[in-house]
C-alpha cells in the first residue's frame, strides 16, 4: 500500500489471543481475535514505541479479497453513520447498524455524537458481530469531545495558527489520536487544511489554521505527524480547498471560479507541501472548482478533477475518502445511488454516510455488472481498506480495552494541554487607554453585554461567574441572543448608559449546516444603534469563537480574539483581563482593521528594581507596614522573594509579591502568578480537603480502620489505625525515611515498606508528625474514588473554584513563572524548579498526599478564603460549615492537632505568632510556606516563599514568620470586622 505512517505497537511481550466466534469463517492467515474486555491497550505509552509502517499481512489481504463476492467487496467501501449513545439491542438504530454489519457486511463505521464509554462499548459489540474487522472513522478535528462527551475538548485549530508553534500542534494532534485509539477509532477525519481566506465562509472559519497557505501547510503537516504518532491514520481535507467559499456544502453546492494559477498557489499549496513529506489519506470536498475546466460536478464526483489535480499534478495515489454523502450539495443535486456510482468512478475508496446504504451497494453492484465500473476498480479500493485493517493488526485483534479507556481519555495531562492552547492563543488586537489588564483604575462596577448566536439561556454563566470571582467587582450582565425581543434590546441600551466600563462578548460558534457566520440582524442593529454610546464607555470587545465578528463592531477600545467558545478559552480570557496570563497570540487571518500577524504581545507584570514589590491590586492602606517587613526580610536573606495575602470571608484585603525568584539580580521578579512548591501545605489543600469531601459523602469516616482497604495487613495493632489517627499524626508511624538514598524504590515498594514498618508507639498513645500518614491517605483516596489524588482534587476542589494553576506536576509554564527550590547537589544534581522538592514525593511520581502541590498566592488565597468562610467561596460551596468545624478543631489526642490541620500552640513557640486567637488553625510547608486562619476573627494570612533556595540549611524564616504574622494580625483585628 502507498501509505506510510507511524503506528504504536506492543513490545516486550507476545499476546496470547483467544478466538472469537463469528457468523461465518473468514479465510485468513493465523487469525486470533481477543475478546472485547481482555485486550491489552495498544496505545498505553508504557508499552509502546513508535515505528515506521507495520508491514501488511499480504496473505490475509489476498485471501480475503479473493473470497469476497462482488457485493461484499462493494460493501467494504461503505461507511454509515453510527451514534455512540446508549441503545437497547432492540432499538431501531442498533438493529439498523446490526443489519448493515451482519447482512450487508459493510467495511466500517463513522462515529458521531455519544459518550466515551458508550462509544468504546458499542464499537466492541459491533466488532464482535462483524465477520471481517470494521474500520472505524471519526471527525475529531479539535478533540474526541468534538463528538463525544467526557473526552478532552481543545480550542479550534485556528488557535494553533495564532500560537504558531508546530511542536504544540503536533502534541495537540497526538493527544487527540491517543484518545481516539483508546475508544476504538482508527482513522481521524482531520486535519482541515483549507486556507480560510473568505470572512463570509460559514463552515470552515475557526476550523482552519488561518489565511496564509504556508502557515496552514506547516501546521497541517505537524498535525498529520502527531495523529500518526498517536496511532491513527490522518486525513487532510477538503480537497481541493473549501476556504474561499461563502456557501455551506452541507446545504448547497459551492462553486469556486479561481484561476488555475490561484488554485495552485493558494488552495493546493498545503496539499503539495504535506504530500511531499507524508502520505495521509485525503478527503474530497463537495465543491465545484473552475467550471470552465472541470465542469460543474463537485470534486467528490469529478473524475477529471481528481485525476488531473490530485493524481497527476500532486502525484497522489493513496486512500481517498468522500465527504459526507448525505450533505445538501450531493443529496439535492444527484441522488444517493447516482452520487455513489460517480464517486467510485472518480476514484474514491471510502463512501461515507450515504443515504440508503443497501440501495447504494446494490446500485454500485449493478453499475459493475453493466460494465459502467470495472471490478478491478472495486478491487483497488477494497485492497486499500483491507491493507489498512491489516496494518493495524485488526485481523488479529479488533477490540479496544474498556479497562484502559479511563487511563487515556481526559487524562490530566491531556486536559492541561487543551488549557495551554487556550491560554497561549489569546490575541490582543487593540488596547487603547491600557484597559487590559484591569488595574486600580478599573471601575468597581462592570456591565457585560453578552451577544450569542444561540437560544441557550445559560451560555453566559461561565464567563460571568469567572469574572465575578476573579475581580471581586460588581458585575451586571445583559444577555442578547436569538430569543431577545425589542424590550430586551431597549433594556440593554439603558444599562449601557449607566456604566463606565462595558465588556462586550460575542459568542459565535461555527456550526455545519446552519449557514451563519455573522451576528444575527437584530444583534447587528443593536450594535450599530449603540455605537456612539459604547465608544464613550471604555468598551472591551471579546470575540469568543469566530474572529470575523470583530469586523462588525467598531465601538471598542480594546479587542480580544480567542478563536474558541470552550470553557478553557473563557477562563483564559478572564485570567488575561486580570493580568494573570499574558497575551501571546497573533492573528492568523486578515480582518478589516487588523492584518495577519497583528497582536499586542504582553508579559506578566514585574517589578522595576531589585526588591521592589509587585502590586497585585489588592492593597489596603492599613497594611502598608507589611511591605517594609517583607523588604527587610529579603535583604536579610530570609528568602529571595515572597508573596503575602490577607483574606476575610468575603474579601481579599491585601495581596502582594516581593523580591525575585533567586538572589541573582537578573532573576525574574515574584508576581502573584508565581508558582510555588507548597510542600506540606499539600496535606491540607489537597489531601485533607479531599477527605473532607469524602466524609460528607459518607465514603470515608474518621474512625474507619485502615484494614478496610489493606486487608492483607498481618499486624493486628496496625489494622486498627484509623483515618482520624492518620490525620492527627497519632498512628504510630515514624516520621519519614530517605527513600531516595535507599536505591530509589518504586511507589509500590515505598507503600509496602510503610505498611510493613514497625510502629514506634501504639496508635493514639503519642504523636510523631509523619509524612507516611498522608502517603497512606492519598492511597486510600485512590482506592475509594478510583482516581489519583491529583485527579480527584482537580475535579472536586480546584476546577469548581476556577483554579487553573493549582495542581501537581506543573507543565508548560515558563521558567520565570516558577520559583526554584533547592540547588540539589546530592541526588538530582540540579536546581529543582517545576518538580517537587520533597524526594519521596518525587519518587512517587510527583503526586503524594504529603507533598507535591503547586500554586500561586492568588489561588491559595481562594482556598484559604474557602476555609475562612466555612466551606464557601462566592456561589460555590464545597463543604458544610459543620465539616469545617470538625476538621479544624483539636481532637483531644496527643499533639493536640485537628484533622489534617495544625492548631496554634497555646504556649511556647508558634509560627502563627502571639496575636491570632486561641482557635487558630493552619499548616506549614517545608519550602517556606504557611497559612494560619483565625475563625473567630474571620481572616486568614498566607505566606509563600522559597526559603530553601539555594539550600535547605537557611532557617531564618523561623524567626521571621511569627513576627510577620503578629504584624499582620495586629492590623487585621482593627480593620477586619
Amino acid at each position: 500500500m502507498a501509505t506510510s505512517f507511524r503506528l504504536l505497537i506492543l513490545t516486550g511481550s507476545i499476546l496470547t489471543l483467544a478466538a472469537c466466534s463469528s457468523t461465518a469463517p473468514v479465510p485468513q492467515a493465523q487469525v486470533d481475535v481477543t475478546g472485547p474486555d481482555s485486550v491489552v491497550s495498544a496505545y498505553d505509552t508504557s508499552l509502546v514505541v513508535p515505528v515506521t509502517q507495520t508491514p501488511t499481512d499480504d496473505q490475509w489481504v489476498d485471501s480475503v479479497l479473493t473470497s469476497l463476492t462482488l457485493r461484499q467487496k462493494v460493501a467494504q467501501m461503505i461507511f454509515p453513520k453510527v451514534l455512540a449513545h446508549y441503545f437497547s439491542v432492540d432499538s431501531k438504530h442498533y438493529l439498523r447498524i446490526q443489519k448493515l454489519i451482519q447482512t450487508d457486511e459493510i467495511g466500517g463505521l463513522v462515529v458521531f455524537q455519544g459518550d466515551v464509554m458508550a462509544e468504546a462499548t458499542l464499537l466492541n459489540e459491533f466488532q464482535a458481530m462483524s465477520r471481517l474487522p470494521l474500520w472505524v472513522m471519526q471527525d475529531t478535528e479539535n478533540g474526541l469531545a468534538m463528538r463525544i462527551r467526557n473526552a478532552t475538548l481543545f480550542p479550534h485549530i485556528m488557535s494553533l495558527g495564532a500560537i504558531d508553534d508546530t511542536v504544540l500542534t503536533y502534541q495537540y494532534a497526538r493527544t487527540i489520536a491517543l484518545e481516539n485509539r483508546a475508544v476504538g477509532i482508527h482513522h481521524a477525519l482531520a486535519p482541515v487544511i483549507d486556507v480560510n481566506n473568505n470572512p463570509k465562509n460559514p463552515v470552515i472559519n475557526v476550523r482552519s489554521f488561518g489565511t496564509d497557505p504556508k502557515l496552514v501547510a506547516r501546521h497541517g503537516l505537524a498535525y498529520v505527524r502527531g495523529t500518526e504518532d498517536g496511532g491513527q491514520i490522518a486525513t487532510i481535507k477538503h480537497f481541493p480547498g473549501h476556504g474561499d467559499t461563502d456557501t455551506d456544502s452541507h446545504i448547497s453546492l459551492p462553486v469556486l471560479n479561481q484561476s488555475m494559477e490561484r488554485l495552485d498557489s493558494v488552495e493546493l499549496y498545503p496539499y503539495r507541501y504535506i504530500l511531499r513529506h507524508n502520505h495521509p489519506s485525503v478527503m474530497i470536498g463537495h465543491l465545484a472548482v473552475n467550471p470552465s475546466v472541470f465542469g460543474r460536478d463537485p470534486a467528490t464526483l469529478n473524475q477529471k478533477m481528481i485525476r488531473d489535480l490530485l493524481s497527476d499534478h500532486l502525484g497522489f495515489s493513496g486512500f481517498l475518502v468522500s465527504d459526507a454523502m448525505d450533505m445538501g450539495a450531493i443529496e439535492r443535486n444527484y441522488g444517493p445511488v447516482n452520487a455513489a456510482i460517480m464517486a467510485v468512478k472518480a476514484g474514491l475508496d471510502a463512501i461515507i454516510l450515504p443515504i440508503g446504504e443497501e440501495q447504494v451497494i446494490d446500485g454500485i453492484v449493478d453499475a459493475v455488472k453493466a460494465g459502467e465500473i470495472s471490478e478491478s476498480r472495486i478491487n483497488e479500493s477494497v485492497r486499500k481498506i483491507l491493507e489498512y485493517k491489516s496494518e493495524f493488526n485488526l485481523h488479529k485483534n479488533r477490540y479496544t480495552s474498556l479497562a484502559d479507556v479511563r487511563k487515556v481519555v481526559a487524562r490530566a495531562d491531556h486536559l492541561s494541554k487543551a488549557e495551554e492552547v487556550a491560554f497561549r492563543s489569546l490575541t490582543l488586537l487593540k488596547n487603547e487607554n491600557n484597559l487590559v489588564p484591569f488595574s486600580q483604575r478599573t471601575p468597581s462596577r462592570l456591565l457585560v453585554v453578552y451577544l450569542a448566536d444561540t437560544e441557550d439561556p445559560t451560555i453566559d454563566d461561565l464567563f460571568v461567574s469567572e469574572l465575578r470571582r476573579h475581580t471581586g467587582k460588581t458585575v451586571e450582565v445583559v444577555l442578547l441572543d436569538r430569543r431577545s425581543n425589542s424590550l430586551d434590546f431597549d433594556v440593554a441600551t439603558n444599562r449601557v448608559s449607566a456604566f463606565n466600563q462595558i465588556i462586550l462578548v460575542t459568542n459565535m460558534n461555527i456550526l455545519s449546516g446552519k449557514n451563519r457566520v455573522q451576528l444575527s440582524a437584530p444583534l447587528r442593529t443593536w450594535i450599530d444603534r449603540n455605537e456612539t454610546e459604547l465608544q464613550k464607555r471604555n468598551t472591551i470587545l471579546i470575540s469568543l469563537g469566530n474572529p470575523f465578528v470583530i469586523n462588525s463592531i467598531r465601538a471598542a477600545d480594546a479587542v480580544i480574539a480567542t478563536y474558541s467558545i470552550s470553557d478553557n478559552s473563557q477562563r483564559a480570557v478572564v485570567a488575561a483581563l486580570m493580568g494573570e496570563t499574558p497575551f501571546r497570540g497573533k492573528l492568523p487571518v486578515s480582518l478589516d482593521a487588523y492584518p495577519i500577524g497583528a497582536g499586542i504581545q504582553t508579559r506578566l507584570p514585574e517589578a522595576g528594581a531589585p526588591g521592589e514589590e509587585l502590586i497585585c491590586e489588592r492593597e489596603h492602606p492599613s497594611f502598608n507596614p507589611v511591605a517594609q517587613e517583607a523588604d527587610e526580610a529579603i535583604l536579610e536573606g530570609v528568602a529571595p522573594g515572597m508573596a503575602i495575602s490577607v483574606v476575610s470571608r468575603d474579601k481579599i484585603w491585601y495581596q502582594k509579591a516581593f523580591g525575585r525568584l533567586t538572589y541573582e539580580t537578573t532573576s525574574a521578579s515574584v508576581t502573584c502568578s508565581t508558582l510555588y512548591d507548597l510542600a506540606s501545605l499539600t496535606k491540607v489543600f489537597a489531601t485533607t480537603m479531599s477527605v473532607m469531601i469524602l466524609t460528607e459523602e459518607e465514603k470515608l469516616s474518621p474512625d474507619q480502620p485502615i484494614k478496610t482497604w489493606y486487608t492483607a495487613l498481618k499486624d493486628t495493632v496496625k489494622q486498627q489505625i484509623t483515618i482520624r489517627q492518620l490525620l492527627t499524626h497519632t498512628s504510630g508511624f515514624e516520621s519519614w525515611r530517605p527513600f531516595h538514598k535507599l536505591g530509589s524504590p518504586s511507589a509500590e515498594a515505598i507503600l509496602d515498606t510503610i505498611l510493613n514498618a514497625r510502629l514506634h508507639y501504639s496508635p493514639g498513645d503519642s504523636s510523631i508528625y509523619s509524612d507516611w500518614n498522608f502517603i497512606l491517605l492519598s492511597d486510600i483516596i485512590r482506592k475509594v474514588t478510583g482516581k489519583t489524588l491529583d485527579q480527584f482534587a482537580a475535579e472536586r476542589i480546584y476546577q469548581p473554584l476556577g483554579l487553573r494553576m493549582t495542581g501537581f506536576n506543573p507543565a508548560g509554564y515558563p521558567e520565570e513563572q516558577m520559583a526554584p527550590t533547592e540547588n540539589d547537589q546530592t541526588w538530582r544534581m540540579k536546581v529543582v524548579r517545576g518538580s517537587v522538592h520533597d524526594e519521596t514525593a518525587q519518587l512517587l511520581g510527583g503526586v503524594s498526599g504529603h507533598a507535591g502541590l503547586f500554586s500561586t498566592i492568588r489561588e491559595i488565597s481562594v482556598l484559604t478564603q474557602l476555609m475562612v468562610n466555612n466551606g464557601r467561596v462566592g456561589d460555590v460551596r464545597l463543604f458544610q460549615p459543620e465539616t469545617v468545624k470538625l476538621f479544624t478543631s483539636s481532637q483531644g489526642l496527643p499533639g493536640g492537632r485537628a484533622l489534617g490541620w495544625d492548631v496554634k500552640s497555646p504556649k511556647g513557640y508558634t509560627s502563627a505568632g502571639s496575636i491570632m486567637g486561641p482557635l487558630t488553625y493552619g499548616h506549614l510547608g517545608f519550602t517556606g510556606n504557611s497559612v494560619w486562619i483565625d475563625p473567630q476573627a474571620g481572616y486568614g494570612i498566607i505566606l509563600l516563599s522559597n526559603r530553601v533556595y539555594p539550600t535547605r540549611d537557611n532557617k531564618k524564616i523561623s524567626a521571621f514568620r511569627p513576627k510577620m504574622y503578629d504584624r499582620i494580625a495586629e492590623i487585621a483585628r482593627k480593620v477586619i470586622r
